[in-house]
């Protein structure tokens, strides 16, 4: 048995974004490897339950804590004896991260979210992989190891982990749609947008058809 670990942070006040993020990967993994357990720990001030909340939870055997104590956290990761830490990049607090590999050493760690807009910038030296997946200038993706920190990168727009109810959106609308031609449009990009993708993608838009009935931009 394979025990996986997700530290997130979140709540209804900052919002659910990274937690349903790690939802998605969690998924991806179970579907692709049967013997393992995931457990998702929430940095929240707030408690709740988290599953009643979130629809994916339920086609996966995910258990979900919430705590911002670091005892706690420390105790859930003893108790749980992870193989596999995935931290959200924004729990990556340099004090937070190089505590957490001091005290359990013998587990493999990931990193995974927009590096950007988050520190330390040198995550490589702490955890063995990392996922990036900011968009950058270019929208380019690449693979890479770091031979100094023995870190593998997957950085780029290929490795953004989209919810799995986009997917299935988006494939049933490409079936069912007569036409490449669209009419309304929406463009999101989460809780923050550092490379200003928004209003990028809006110029754009309105450069390649003026004549677009509806677009709505959702900030925030």
């Amino acid at each position: 048995m394979t025990n996986v670990l997700f530290i997130a942070e979140g709540g209804f006040g900052k919002g659910l974004g990274h937690i349903r993020e790690s939802l998605s990967l969690a998924k991806r993994i179970k579907d692709t490897k049967e013997d393992v357990h995931i457990t998702i720990l929430v940095l929240s001030d707030e408690h709740f339950d988290l599953s009643c909340n979130i629809e994916v939870c339920s086609d996966l055997d995910t258990r979900i804590v919430s705590t911002n104590e670091k005892t706690r956290i420390e105790n859930v990761i003893s108790k749980i004896e992870p193989n596999v830490i995935i931290f959200e990049m924004h729990v990556l607090r340099k004090e937070f991260l190089e505590h957490i590999v001091k005290r359990f050493p013998n587990v493999a760690y990931v990193a995974i979210g927009n590096l950007r807009t988050n520190l330390p910038r040198n995550v490589g030296e702490y955890v063995d992989i990392v996922v990036n997946y900011n968009f950058g200038e270019s929208f380019e993706s690449k693979r890479y190891f770091d031979k100094k920190t023995n870190t593998l990168y997957f950085q780029g727009p290929k490795y953004f982990i989209l919810d799995p109810s986009l997917e299935r959106y988006r494939r049933k609308n490409l079936i069912s749609r007569s036409s490449l031609s669209a009419s309304h449009i929406l463009i999101s990009f989460g809780g923050s947008d550092p490379s200003n993708l928004t209003v990028r993608s809006l110029k754009a838009l309105l450069d390649i058809d003026t004549q677009l009935n509806k677009i709505t931009v959702v900030l925030g």
